[in-house]
């Protein structure tokens, strides 16, 4: 009897980022923790408890958008597997949409990052200021 998947994908992390939507990536489930074939994945945006946006993609897939959400905002992004049985337990990013400005990691390493931002509406800017910050979460 086929179960559910027993863990979620790893390496969950966001790509591109923009003032209304959210590209997330992710790893495949361990061989162990699918317990059957995976059929889909679901990608949803939470913030205070509340889903607020969602994509479902194929099996194959190792990337979804979340589309429609609102700027500036934080959310919590959550992947699951999905089964014959049922959906898996989620993996989960921190991510904050932007106010107008798109952003994308074009690379990473251990010890380095390289973004790229493009403006999506007309903005003031008298300069740039960027952080980061290495959260490690796999859980929600």
């Amino acid at each position: 009897m086929q179960t559910n998947p027993t863990r979620g994908p790893s390496s969950v992390r966001s790509g591109t980022v923009t003032a209304s939507s959210i590209t997330v990536h992710w790893g495949e489930v361990s061989c162990l923790d699918r317990n059957g074939e995976i059929t889909g994945y679901i990608a949803q945006a939470v913030r205070n408890g509340m889903v607020e946006g969602t994509a479902s993609v194929g099996g194959s897939a190792r990337q979804a958008t979340i589309s429609g959400l609102s700027p500036s905002t934080s959310y919590t992004v959550q992947v699951a597997a999905v089964n014959g049985a049922g959906t898996g337990p989620y993996s989960c990013v921190y991510v904050r949409t932007n106010d107008g400005l798109s952003t994308q990691v074009i690379s990473s390493s251990t010890t380095s990052l390289t973004i790229s931002w493009t403006l999506e509406r007309p903005l003031t800017a008298t300069g740039y200021t960027i952080s980061y910050s290495n959260t490690n979460n796999t859980g929600c």
